[in-house]
């Protein structure tokens, strides 16, 4: 079922990403977009079998992705995710993210697709 069409990224956070992230169950989902969002355009959490929090990003995107500046700025963002603690959040402070999901309006490129995995893989958290 493909996505109904959105005006813009900032339709696509609030009215999409927001009530799917809710409806799926997670705790805590805070909509952080903005100047100091550190690549977390959402952050959320769930529970492990252990009953242990963990929290998740989502760095949000309008139209397709492909190989590009565009690319290189979108795994900048995810990196950052992931070396940048969480901090102002009362029930996160001083947590890292465990996973960050891209969330596209649009497509992946089959190209973008096996770089985001390739780059991922040279990580020490890919």
């Amino acid at each position: 079922m493909p996505l109904p069409k959105f005006k813009n990224e900032a339709d696509f956070r609030e009215n999409w990403i927001l009530p799917f992230l809710s409806k799926m169950g997670f705790a805590h989902v805070t909509l952080t977009h903005g100047p100091s969002e550190q690549g977390k355009d959402f952050i959320f959490a769930d529970y492990d079998r252990f009953e242990h929090q963990r929290f998740y990003a989502v760095q949000a995107k309008h139209g397709n992705v492909g190989v590009g500046k565009d690319l290189a700025t979108l795994l900048e963002q995810v990196e950052r995710c992931f070396t940048v603690k969480l901090r102002f959040h009362k029930v996160a402070h001083e947590r890292r993210v465990s996973a960050v999901y891209l969330m596209t309006t649009g497509k992946f490129s089959r190209e973008a697709l096996e770089h985001i995995s390739d780059w991922c893989g040279t990580k020490g958290f890919g």
